[in-house]
Parts: structure tokens; C-alpha cells; sequence
């Protein structure tokens, strides 16, 4: 990245020799005035920008460490798990054939 050569201060202070073939002084005061509220607008943006990446980076930071505990968590709760996992569907058909058991057999 370029280093910034530049600050409003400097844009702001600039002065220019005068010469009779120059540039009209009240012009590029002007223009410079333009040149150093954009200047300011960055600066602001920039300054905007770099604290939400600051708080960005935090809660990444949190959320990756929240994301770790859980994998933790999931990984022990695997771990003393049955490795045959019983679903809701498995335990509805086996109450059906227990129901059909009891009532058949009356």
C-alpha cells in the first residue's frame, strides 16, 4: 500500500508562490478548499472504517471461540452416544407394533 502523503493539515496550510503568469491565487484556493473537505470526508471514513473493522474482528474473535466450545461440546456428547442414533420415526414404529401387540393379544 502507498504510504499517504497527505493530511488535511497540509491540504488546509499550503501556500503557493505567486507569479505574474501563475495560476489565479482565489482559483486554487478554491479548488484547495474542495480538495480539503473531501480530504476530511475520507479521513472520517477511513477512521469509520477501520474501528468496524475493529469490532468485526472481535466478534469474529467470539464467535469463533463460541464456535470451538460447541464443536467441543458436540464432539464429548458424540463420543458417549450410542452409535446407532434412534430417531423419532424408529421409536413411533416400535410403539406401534408394541400398541398392536397389546390390543391383538385381548
Amino acid at each position: 500500500m502507498n504510504e499517504i502523503k497527505l493530511n488535511s493539515e497540509i491540504i488546509l496550510d499550503k501556500v503557493f508562490d505567486v507569479d505574474i503568469r501563475g495560476y489565479n491565487a482565489k482559483q486554487v484556493d478554491m479548488f484547495l478548499d474542495v480538495v480539503y473537505s473531501d480530504y476530511l470526508s475520507f479521513e472520517k471514513e477511513l477512521t469509520d472504517l477501520q474501528q468496524e473493522i475493529q469490532n468485526l474482528k472481535t466478534v469474529n474473535d467470539t464467535l469463533k471461540q463460541q464456535l470451538e466450545a460447541q464443536t467441543k461440546e458436540q464432539v464429548i456428547s458424540n463420543e458417549l452416544m450410542p452409535t446407532e442414533s434412534v430417531n423419532t420415526i424408529d421409536i413411533l414404529k416400535r410403539l406401534s407394533m408394541l400398541e398392536q401387540e397389546v390390543y391383538n393379544s385381548k
